[in-house]
């Protein structure tokens, strides 16, 4: 605890180094704050304990916090010196702070509970190296079945084809005609942030105590309009809990395919990092490819299992292959076709299985989970403390589904973001059939 308050008055020394900063917030100055740091460096409680956790957090993740940031911590100080036991307030930066207490507590007993379990987190390469052969043999598999898409029957007639064009009636012309493989290049591919039609109902959840599971009648309507586009390699770097939607045969399962590839090659050839694209790099995670409808088969007759026990079901159990890369922290996992469960109350039971998987494995190094609060402070403002897939350790889950009928069991956090898969543009289109003509 020292340490990170030491961290902390190092930051407010900085910036009292600049002659014209005279910023004062409700009656504070950097000076006030300062002053309480060394209060608090000399008081032990449950609270002072949480609150220099969740502070060190957010000064590892925000390269420049601004002197606003720290004036704005006054209150937050003062209670914490009360401790848990200490006189109680009102207002908006109480519940806040109350709220940033609670989620600490939450990941602090989640980093116990994997102490407790594993001691220390195992590094990639060591999962890597412990089971070489069957991951090997693993991956070789995802490249031969999902790298490519078979496109059958170009040609109605191919014996008349071949007789008409072709000197002598070649059967390899014939064979090569019949199917034509075209490797997946899903790169630079758009999505539409979505989540401003979410977030407003995940809200709405809490202050009416619904379930999350809630049919929200507007969410389909509204996708006429939304934000930004972003890259699949954005996403991929920024974002760890994702929902993607799109139309039927929009290329939601090619794009997953194409995920699973980019990184399962990239782990086959002892790269450090996975190559999104140019510039875009993000450490190796172990690619796990999921048919949700195949799971809601298998559940059927296994009624007390889990996600993670299907997933683990998939690899050879006796190495628990899958199963480890996920325990610690390092694994992909691509959950497909959530449409594909046609039974609406058989759907609600998956997203509800989905969302316990994610509260128990999709969290970052630091244990934050998707379900935890985003706490603004009094000017609005986010500093993150959650660390972005970027950083080595954590877990990765994106989710496909229709647009239609997602919206009677959405899959809703405060972390959670949605997207919507674009059609390709005019000019990503012709790039496509270049490199299909090519091939």
């Amino acid at each position: 605890m020292s340490e990170i308050i030491a961290r902390a008055i190092n930051s407010i020394d900085y910036l009292l180094e600049k002659d014209t900063l005279k910023l004062v917030v409700h009656g504070h100055t950097l000076m006030d704050i300062r002053d309480l740091f060394i209060k608090l460096n000399s008081t032990e409680n449950e609270w002072t304990e949480l609150f220099c956790r969740q502070l060190d957090r957010v000064m590892s993740t925000n390269k420049k916090l601004l002197e606003d940031y720290w004036i704005n911590l006054y209150d937050d100080i003062i209670y914490a010196l009360k401790g848990p036991n200490g006189e109680t307030s009102m207002g908006e930066n109480w519940n806040n702070f109350l709220k940033k207490i609670t989620n600490e507590k939450k990941r602090m007993q989640r980093e116990k509970q994997f102490q407790q379990k594993f001691e220390k987190r195992k590094t990639f390469k060591e999962l890597v190296n412990e089971k070489a052969k069957f991951i090997n043999e693993y991956l070789h598999n995802c490249i031969y079945v999902y790298s490519k898409i078979q496109i059958d029957d170009l040609i109605e007639n191919i014996n008349d084809f071949v007789l008409d064009n072709c000197q002598l009636n070649d059967v390899s012309i014939k064979e090569q005609l019949q199917r034509i493989d075209i490797k997946i290049d899903c790169s630079k591919h758009l999505l539409a942030d979505i989540e401003d039609h979410f977030s407003t109902n995940i809200e709405l959840c809490r202050t009416a105590n619904r379930d999350s599971n809630t049919f929200f009648p507007s969410i389909e309507s509204e996708l006429s309009g939304f934000g930004e586009s972003k890259t699949i390699e954005t996403l991929l770097e920024y974002d760890r809990w994702i929902v993607i939607l799109g139309d039927p045969r929009s290329g939601k399962s090619t794009l997953l395919r194409w995920i699973l590839c980019i990184f399962a090659e990239a782990i086959s050839n002892n790269d450090e990092q996975v190559n999104l694209n140019e510039n875009h790099y993000v450490p190796n995670r172990f690619p796990i490819l999921i048919r949700l409808n195949e799971f809601s088969r298998w559940l059927y007759e296994n009624q007390s299992k889990t996600l993670y026990d299907y997933i683990n079901n998939l690899s050879n159990e006796k190495e628990n292959l899958f199963g480890e890369f996920i325990d610690h922290g390092h694994a992909l996992i691509l959950l497909d076709g959530l449409d594909e469960i046609d039974d609406i109350h058989r759907r609600g039971q998956i997203v509800d299985l989905i969302k316990e998987f994610i509260n128990e494995f999709i969290s970052t190094p630091e244990f934050c989970s998707a379900f935890d609060d985003v706490i603004h402070n009094s000017q609005n403002k986010i500093y993150y403390e959650i660390e972005s897939p970027k950083i080595t350790g954590g877990n990765q889950l994106i989710v496909t589904a229709r647009k239609v009928g997602y919206q009677f069991h959405p899959i809703l956090g405060s972390f959670i973001h949605h997207y919507l898969l674009l059609l390709l543009e005019r000019k990503q289109s012709r790039i496509f059939m270049k490199k299909w003509m090519k091939q």
